[in-house]
């Protein structure tokens, strides 16, 4: 009799933003902390949504990070229809963007975004999207992140 031996998961990881620098930016600081994993990039919702529903990588991601100004499918659009949809709504979705307000926090909080980040931290302090995803992480997404793991919200205008 052999003894079984546990399988590795390795995190799969989908970032949906039409502008190839930031996907590209977002893989590479994914795949830096997250040795080894699987970063895939989508331009748009609806290559997103065609990955999605062959389920193509045989499984569902393990995190899905979004932006919200997109073509075709807003990130807003993605997001609502996402986590309406019961095969889709359990996978954690980050929201990564360049909108600051405080209003747009709530608001993608509130549509079911397990945590959301502006851009300009991202990329100011790179280590804040993967600062940021670690306790979601550990606790295996069963819990979304509070605003207060997210960011200072005070850092964000109130319109």
């Amino acid at each position: 009799m052999t003894a079984s031996v546990p399988t590795v998961h390795t995190p799969l990881f989908y970032v949906v933003d039409d502008d190839q620098d930031d996907c590209l930016f977002v893989k590479m600081a994914l795949s830096h902390h997250y040795r080894p994993s699987v970063v895939r990039t989508f331009q748009d919702g609806p290559s997103l949504l065609t990955h999605l529903t062959h389920l193509l990588d045989g499984r569902l991601p393990d995190l899905l990070v979004l932006d919200l100004d997109m073509p075709l499918l807003t990130g807003f659009e993605l997001l609502t229809f996402l986590k309406q949809n019961s095969e889709y709504k359990t996978i954690p979705i980050v929201v990564v963007t360049g909108w600051e307000q405080r209003e747009t926090m709530e608001r993608c909080l509130a549509l079911g975004a397990s945590a959301y980040l502006p851009k300009k931290i991202v990329y100011h302090k790179p280590s804040a999207t993967v600062d940021c995803l670690r306790p979601y992480w550990n606790s295996l997404g069963h819990q979304p992140l509070s605003s207060a793991q997210l960011l200072d919200v005070q850092d964000l205008p109130n319109n």
